[in-house]
């Protein structure tokens, strides 16, 4: 069985912004035949030259920034609608990196403090960028930027560093100065494709720490495991280097780079690095910690994957027991480690638990992501699969149904997700004597 899982990991992982709740974990979907992967989640990892630019909401006052919580809910909450109107009209690779825009604006929601206190961060930077290069630009419009970027508006510094860009090609650090300003924009606005463009022309031309760190996370949020693996390993070496070896900046370059190896299949390498970073992590950030119990799931699903499963599942407890006592018991991420473990319990025939799990991971979904999320509908899939081995079958067949209508419209059909949630559902209806049209729409489907 193992085998299986793990060759279905490393056909099917993809990288998922985790946004303000600074988790990352793998969704792991379970059907008795066939698994269906959900993808990984990072840290959105925000490096920032200035660690003072993190600063309490007086002090970001006192700078002039006038976004305040209710401001920048109302603002993450028109992106979020924006991107949700723009995943109706597309498909493919588009509508992941949609959904995954919407998974890590909800992450921002879910946690608007914290979000609001990196937002201000970036702002700063970016502020005294602009103040650096005002004499380039004139005075009247980097007053205008700047006013703009305390009012959560991005688009005039975009203008500006853009212009810069084109302006200092031949100067290398200014140049890259102006890149990476265009990535931040990028970060903040959740355009990771983007994002990841800007950062990597920043760290080709000023390979250091920060510019690394921003290329490799945002290469693996844009699905570009290889590019990332690249950046990630020398962010390691460069982390070892300037911060030490037990730093907590050293910690997150291991979990990240373990992570990248993981989203291509080689296991051997991410685990040493996964148990590396949880080891730093005991002793800085210490194992009360959310980020703490973010690399106790990865471990814990990695082991899963190559079929360690009495050492998986207390990982996956510890986890989940974590959780439970920071981010809380009903928040979506909390979802996902509850879901990893109902698979690891399914796979052993723990019926009983695994069902419950799903259950509460289900209700979760439906009051968070909501019920036309692909994260709703994989534990669909899961819980159908369960229902369908333990012979309860007129109860799995409209989990399925559901779960295969909401990823063909959340993903489309060509989607991974979606053909593998309607091989289960096709394989139900042919041990069932489905309806013949049914079976023939759901052929056609995996056919083309």
């Amino acid at each position: 069985m193992w085998a299986v899982v793990a060759a279905f990991l490393t056909d099917n992982a993809e990288v998922l912004g985790g946004g303000a709740a600074l988790l990352s974990s793998i969704e792991i979907l379970f059907s008795p035949f066939r698994a269906l992967a959900r993808r990984f989640r990072k840290p959105e990892q925000v490096v920032i030259a200035n660690p003072e630019a993190f600063l309490p909401k007086s002090a970001a006052a006192a700078h002039g920034i006038q976004m305040d919580v209710e401001t920048f809910t109302a603002l993450q909450s028109k992106l979020r609608d924006d991107a949700r109107a723009e995943l109706a009209l597309s498909n493919g690779a588009e509508r992941q990196l949609l959904e995954d825009k919407i998974a890590t604006l909800n992450a921002r929601l879910a946690n608007p403090d914290e979000a609001l206190a990196q937002q201000h961060a970036i702002i700063l930077d970016l502020e005294a960028k602009l103040a650096r290069r005002g004499n380039e630009l004139g005075g009247d419009e980097v007053a205008t930027a700047k006013a703009m970027l305390e009012a959560g508006d991005f688009t005039a510094a975009r203008a500006l560093f853009e212009t810069l860009a084109a302006r200092t090609a031949p100067d290398v650090q200014a140049h890259a100065d102006a890149s990476f300003a265009l990535g931040q924009i990028a970060e903040a606005e959740v355009r990771w494709g983007d994002a990841a463009d800007h950062f990597t022309k920043a760290a080709r031309l000023k390979p250091t720490f920060e510019t690394l760190a921003q290329s490799g996370n945002y290469l693996a949020r844009a699905g570009r495991y290889a590019e990332a693996v690249v950046q990630e390993e020398q962010v390691v070496t460069l982390a070892r280097k300037e911060f030490g070896p037990d730093d907590p900046n050293t910690a997150t370059a291991l979990n990240n780079l373990a992570t990248s190896y993981r989203s291509a299949g080689d296991f051997e390498r991410a685990e040493p690095l996964y148990r590396e970073a949880l080891e730093i992590g005991s002793t800085t950030i210490g194992p009360a910690h959310p980020d703490y119990a973010t690399r106790l799931n990865n471990l814990a699903s990695l082991l899963f994957a190559t079929g360690q499963w009495d050492k998986a599942e207390p990982l996956f407890r510890e986890a989940l027991e974590i959780d439970r006592n920071t981010i809380g018991a009903d928040h979506p991420d909390y979802a996902i480690h509850m879901n990893n473990l109902a698979g690891l319990l399914q796979t052993k025939g723990e019926w009983a638990e695994a069902e419950l799990l799903y259950r509460k991971a289900l209700k979760i979904n439906r009051n968070t992501v909501g019920a036309a999320h692909p994260d709703y509908a994989g534990v669909l899939n899961n819980l159908a699969g369960l229902l369908q081995a333990t012979e309860r079958l007129d109860d799995a067949e409209p989990l399925y149904r559901e779960a295969v209508i909401v990823l063909r419209k959340a993903l489309g059909d060509k989607h991974p997700d979606t053909q593998m949630a309607a091989r289960n559902f096709l394989d139900l209806l042919h041990n069932t004597n489905g309806d013949p049209a049914e079976i023939a729409d759901l052929t056609a489907l995996l056919s083309a």
